[in-house]
């Protein structure tokens, strides 16, 4: 493996873990972003010198965090993984998921804390406003995202044509 290719793949793994996730997820992601083709899940971990049930296990997560997609190829049984087709817009459908699901387990809590808790129903109201926030920026970034990319595409020639 080259290098700077190395170097970039132990860098994210760091990021992920600074992310709260498991830094092997990260190291998978910069393998994937790196990769030249959809990989196994027996080639990544050899790749990265990691068990097939760690890679297996982060792969699932990065799918479900819209990083990762699952592909198959003609005539395998096996499942390998890429970088997701379209992981802006995943990622941003994934965030968008988890933080509606933060309002609405604010506002439960809300509706069911005694009104004496005033401290905590204060703290709630908070942290539901601040995700309540996140949600609506999320319209905006995503639209400037689609834009910044429209253009991004339309500047770059397709990889076929040198």
């Amino acid at each position: 493996m080259d290098p700077a290719v190395e170097r970039f793949i132990e860098r994210m793994g760091l990021e992920a873990e600074a992310d709260g996730l498991p830094r092997i997820s990260g190291r998978i992601l910069a393998f994937l972003i790196t990769a030249e083709a959809p990989a196994s899940l027996d080639g990544i971990a050899e790749a990265l010198r990691v068990s097939r049930a760690s890679v297996s296990t982060n792969c699932r997560l990065l799918e479900e965090i819209g990083a990762a997609g699952r592909v198959s190829l003609p005539g395998d049984r096996k499942d390998y993984y890429e970088l997701a087709p379209g992981f802006p817009e995943r990622f941003f459908a994934s965030t968008r998921k988890r933080t509606r699901s933060k309002v609405k387990l604010a506002e439960e809590a809300l509706a069911r804390l005694p009104e004496g808790e005033a401290t905590a129903r204060g703290r709630m109201r908070l942290w539901r406003d601040f995700h309540a926030f996140i949600l609506d920026e999320l319209d905006g970034v995503e639209g400037r995202w689609r834009i910044l990319a429209a253009d991004r595409d339309a500047l770059t020639p397709p990889s076929n044509s040198r």
